[in-house]
């Protein structure tokens, strides 16, 4: 995965084949309105901009928390199943003209979690800059 951040902080719909999810860690997700007919959807996430594989095999990570605001949701469904203390970490998001995927990786013997809507586009933004960590998500005090 190549350095998105290093010289950006936001992204769009436009930049999504360039964008990958995967592992990334889910901390919350709200609904934002505006008005009565406009919803948002924001993800609280860790998102993983460099993936670093050190001379030992072992990788590292540059992780900046960040938040990924869907845009006109509509059709919302979720579809989750977490065992206690199990992170939600996004396998990948899938698009399909204005429909979305977003793939939630599973316990052992469980389905994939699911969250699937309509959005017209989506912005993210890093809310901080990405450190170097050993991990591929933050602790509460790194994300502050």
């Amino acid at each position: 995965m190549t350095d998105l951040a290093a010289t950006r902080t936001s992204w769009t719909q436009a930049d999504f084949e360039a964008m990958c999810w995967h592992d990334c860690t889910i901390h919350g997700l709200r609904f934002d309105q505006d008005g009565e007919y406009q919803s948002d959807l924001v993800l609280d996430l860790d998102y993983i901009t460099e993936w670093l594989e050190t001379p030992s095999g072992s990788y590292e990570f540059r992780v900046a928390p960040a938040q990924l605001r869907f845009q006109n949701v509509d059709s919302l469904q979720i579809r989750v199943g977490l065992k206690f203390k199990q992170a939600a970490e996004i396998s990948e998001i899938i698009r399909t003209s204005s429909h979305w995927l977003i793939k939630l990786h599973a316990s052992p013997g469980q389905d994939d979690g699911v969250i699937e809507f309509d959005a017209t586009g989506y912005v993210q933004e890093l809310l901080r800059p990405p450190i170097l960590v050993t991990r591929q998500s933050l602790t509460w005090s790194e994300r502050k």
